[in-house]
């Protein structure tokens, strides 16, 4: 679960005269809605919540943030990540940019984050420390100036020694973090060392779960959406959403003539894909796996085996029998599809949507959060989204931590309706769009070119 996310000079977001950008899911002093909350008896986070302000404020670029920092622990390349600093300030260029996060993993709480140098492609300073709820915290490692100095816990017997290994390595990657060298190649080591496995724990996630969602021509789905038998639970919401679809059918294409009409990127995306499953098949023993992509003319569902892949396209099926595919149907079709995964998901993910509602009926804006909170009822999972649609923006929905805002001047700024005293039967929608919160657009009059 997260708990804060921090960032500081990346794309609008300026380095806030030293300190950063916050955003946070802990749950403030409101009594209302307590079944929106989780709380384990020590630390109350909220399920959702939802980001509103004007075109251009900076919504986009906080969940981007967070999805550079997820690629960079993940060792993915990010292109054109050295122009990405806060342009607003001819000195961000040669200052560092901070990403960080406290999270709940199992029973504990853990902070871990970095500094990096865009321009330089360089890790400044590294550190994971455990919190308490006593806010006393201990030390696991922190890096700093490319050394590495470890914390009682990794600071004992054989498994320093390891360690100090390790952190000679990466002194010489001075753009690889050490989270992200402790999850390459080391399942012998975490199966010797027991009291190391917060750094894997650390890493899975931000990749397995923390998952963020934007729009986009293309997308894998590795969850949900990975196999035909799970598609009838699929077709009935579509169908409960007004869709018209009442059905489903699969037909087996050649993977060629889907790719064929992809990007290359994208192909070069699917083969990769498509050789890991099949390394870790032969690896490990198994025989079979399945996920499904989607571009905006095809949904389909690759089934990966051994030595051979399989592609079968679904065609969705309306009233009367009529059969679509998916270039036929409508684009907030195709875009529910993209956030199946957050209604039917898996225990303990945080969802991250960009444009949440885009797209959507206002109505079917709201309705997704209603079956998202329902879904929450039986399993721990946050959902974080970006909403254009005022609708969402009244208490008999929303607690007011729920609802944060974006506002851009010079720079972008983000704070919570909490920093606000509302009275609960405001008109909030109301309220919101005549400027009494800010991050509304401001219009300025035309000026008009002389002859």
């Amino acid at each position: 679960m997260l708990i804060r996310f921090q960032v500081k000079n990346f794309l609008s977001f300026a380095s806030n005269n030293g300190s950063v950008h916050e955003f946070s899911t802990i749950a403030g002093k409101a009594r209302s809605k307590r079944e929106h909350i989780i709380d384990d008896g020590k630390l109350r986070l909220l399920k959702a919540s939802y980001l509103f302000g004007a075109n251009g404020a900076g919504k986009s670029n906080l969940i981007k943030a967070m999805q550079f920092m997820r690629c960079l622990v993940l060792g993915e390349v990010v292109e054109g990540a050295s122009s990405m600093y806060c342009k607003t300030d001819v000195k961000n260029e040669d200052a560092d940019s901070y990403f960080g996060v406290e999270v709940k993993l199992g029973e504990k709480y853990y902070a871990y984050g970095f500094e990096y140098r865009l321009k330089d492609s360089k890790v400044v300073c590294e550190w994971l420390v455990e919190l308490f709820p006593d806010s006393s915290e201990k030390v696991l490692f922190t890096r700093e100036d490319g050394v590495i100095t470890f914390g009682s816990t990794f600071s004992k017997g054989e498994l320093s020694k390891v360690l100090q290994l390790y952190a000679k390595e990466v002194e010489e990657e001075p753009s690889l973090l050490f989270l992200t060298m402790m999850n390459q190649q080391k399942k012998v080591f975490y199966a010797s060392y027991a009291n190391a496995s917060v750094m894997k724990e650390m890493y899975e996630w931000f990749q397995d779960d923390l998952v963020v969602i934007t729009h986009q021509e293309f997308a894998f789905y590795d969850t949900y959406l990975n196999w035909k038998s799970k598609m009838d639970e699929v077709c009935s919401l579509l169908g409960s959403f007004g869709f018209g679809i009442c059905g489903y059918e699969v037909e087996d294409v050649p993977l060629g003539s889907i790719l064929l009409k992809m990007q290359e990127v994208e192909r070069m995306h699917v083969f990769a894909k498509i050789e890991s499953l099949q390394c870790g098949l032969r690896r490990e023993g198994g025989n079979y796996y399945a996920f499904a992509m989607r571009t905006r003319d095809a949904f389909v569902i690759v089934e990966v085996l051994k030595d051979t892949v399989c592609c079968k396209r679904v065609l969705f099926k309306h009233r009367y029998g009529v059969l679509f595919s998916l270039r036929d149907e409508a684009d907030g079709m195709v875009w529910m599809l993209d956030l199946m995964d957050v209604l039917l998901g898996e225990e303990g993910k945080t969802y991250v949507v960009d444009d949440l509602d885009c797209g959507l009926h206002p109505l079917l804006g709201l309705r997704i959060s209603e079956m998202f909170l329902q879904a929450s009822m039986e399993k721990q999972v946050q959902l974080i989204g970006v909403c254009k649609q005022s609708l969402l923006l009244d208490f008999d929905y929303m607690r007011r931590d729920e609802i944060w805002f974006v506002e851009k001047k010079v720079d972008s700024t983000v704070y919570s309706l909490e920093e606000y005293r509302t009275r609960y039967d405001l008109k909030l929608d109301k309220a919101y769009l005549e400027g009494r919160f800010g991050a509304i657009p401001v219009f300025t009059a035309r000026k008009e070119k002389r002859d």
